[in-house]
């Protein structure tokens, strides 16, 4: 298998409700700076939706004020949904109307703290659901072709949830809050690395990058080395190849495991391991590019050479069920994937999950995607958002890779409480 993993390339910023099947049709959006409570009933109760799924992740390291959230612009889309005469008359039992319309809303928020970050979410009574919470901005789909691929699929998702409404009317619908039956586990990593300087500092060095403002004269670590090392960071379970006084090189993570960014005293250390691990793996490396051509060989490295518990599958989607019973034993796992129709692909890591006990559904996954923090913030761009986002439910919704590879990491066997690093 060929396939470039690589520093992803900026693309045209995939913009919220795009969507041009027949049957999904966008009618309207419309962006709404003023009071919530001038605006329509359904913001209103989306904004009280979102403030319930904030508190709901309180034990997680996304969201780190109790108080609640500031919604600085909301931007409505109107989407129309149509179903054919066949579809409609499958059952016997509730009919689905031919046509229903939902509003969905873009809320961009920040907490009393500061920190940014956006969701899209619906209030309507007959979904009431968060589809993405994320820190950061919209704007991060630039980068992420994952998150772009979520965001591209609502439509899709919104359109199934209505006809799952119409066909169960009596199913409890999505609620959040202070509510026992349900669970948060995760974020698992405090580490919010990028590919670029400091963690790039030792990689092969380009001098024709010496004026590169965020490379600074070294090639990128490559997303697949990224992910790799925030993952034994967080399990602190690594040999070093490096010989220091006759002796492996022995990693001190304590000093940069639970922090977000590794301070000057932790920075060469960090960007040593990025680079040991790159060569490793086998990353070919180029002044903008860091290759890897088959992800494979992550989970080969982390089983043969590191001794981690691997199981690596190759051409499969992501198993939500597996994913969550690992995640919250305390271990995260990796995915890489090819951006659909390309030969550029991305590598990085799932770590948290919400349960709902009573029904065992997966509620909200979480990635860390391994492009650091927010300049002149103390956030990261990752995200919480509705596994059946990375799913194709339609035959017509866009597919998430051409190849995927998943890397189930089972290192710890217990369940425990809480998250964010060792424990």
């Amino acid at each position: 298998m060929k396939t470039i993993f690589k520093l992803m390339p900026v693309m045209m910023v995939l913009l919220f409700c795009s969507c041009n099947q027949r049957e999904v049709e966008e009618l309207s959006q419309v962006s709404l700076k003023g009071s919530i409570a001038e605006n329509s009933l359904v913001e209103s109760v989306t904004l009280d939706l979102l403030n319930k799924f904030s508190k709901s992740l309180r034990n997680s390291s996304l969201t780190k004020s109790e108080n609640s959230i500031i919604v600085d612009e909301s931007i409505k889309t109107t989407y129309h949904f149509k179903w054919n005469h066949e579809t409609n008359t499958k059952s016997n039992g509730p009919q689905i109307p031919d046509s229903v319309s939902v509003d969905l809303y873009l809320m961009k928020f920040h907490e009393a703290d500061g920190t940014l970050g956006y969701s899209i979410a619906t209030g309507d009574e007959r979904i009431n659901k968060v589809y993405v919470y994320s820190h950061g901005d919209i704007s991060d789909t630039a980068r992420i072709y994952p998150l772009a691929h979520i965001i591209k699929s609502i439509p899709f998702i919104v359109k199934n949830d209505i006809e799952n409404y119409y066909k169960n009317p009596s199913e409890t619908i999505h609620t959040y809050g202070a509510r026992p039956d349900i669970t948060t586990h995760g974020p698992l990593l405090c580490t919010h690395w990028h590919q670029e300087y400091p963690y790039n500092s030792q990689i092969k060095a380009f001098p024709v990058m010496n004026a590169h403002p965020t490379l600074k004269g070294h090639a990128p670590v490559g997303c697949a080395a990224t992910a790799t090392a925030q993952v034994v960071t967080f399990y602190s379970k690594f040999k070093s190849d490096i010989m220091a006084n006759g002796k492996p090189y022995v990693y001190n993570f304590s000093k940069f495991a639970f922090v977000a960014v590794p301070g000057e005293d932790a920075q060469f250390e960090v960007s040593q391991l990025c680079k040991e691990i790159g060569i490793a793996l086998g990353i070919d490396y180029y002044p903008t590019v860091g290759i890897l051509y088959d992800p494979r060989k992550i989970g080969t490295y982390l089983a043969d050479k590191q001794g981690y518990s691997v199981e690596t599958k190759y051409h499969k989607n992501i198993d939500i069920n597996k994913l969550a019973d690992l995640i919250m034993k305390n271990n995260p796992h990796i995915t890489a994937g090819v951006m659909h129709g390309t030969t550029s692909g991305h590598v990085w890591v799932w770590d948290g999950v919400q349960m709902n006990w009573n029904t065992n559904e997966v509620m909200m996954v979480h990635c860390n995607w391994g492009m650091g923090i927010q300049k002149d913030s103390d956030f990261g761009s990752d995200t919480w958002f509705t596994p059946a986002t990375m799913s194709q439910i339609d035959s017509q919704q866009p597919a998430l890779t051409d190849d995927q590879v998943q890397i189930y990491l089972s290192n710890n066997n217990s369940y425990y409480p809480g998250g964010g690093g060792i424990l």
